[in-house]
């Protein structure tokens, strides 16, 4: 968990890494938006998982936060 905190406290830091991220969630869920759209039988487990790996990702990027408010 520490190495993935540190990696998203250096990609919080750089304004390209940051816009890399917002990109890369973006087209993420307009993929997911495109497979519901494409294969409706699988609408819901693309939005459950989407649900999780975009939750884990705002928990990491708020734990990431207060680790570079504390130093």
């Amino acid at each position: 968990m520490e190495i993935l905190q540190n990696t998203m406290v250096t990609i919080l830091k750089s304004r390209q890494l940051r816009d890399v991220l917002v990109y890369t969630t973006l087209l993420f869920v307009f993929a997911v938006a495109w497979v519901s759209y494409r294969w409706p039988a699988v609408t819901i487990p693309a939005v459950i998982i989407a649900c999780i790996l975009l939750g884990g990702e705002a928990l990491l990027i708020c734990l990431s936060i207060r680790k570079m408010q504390r130093r």
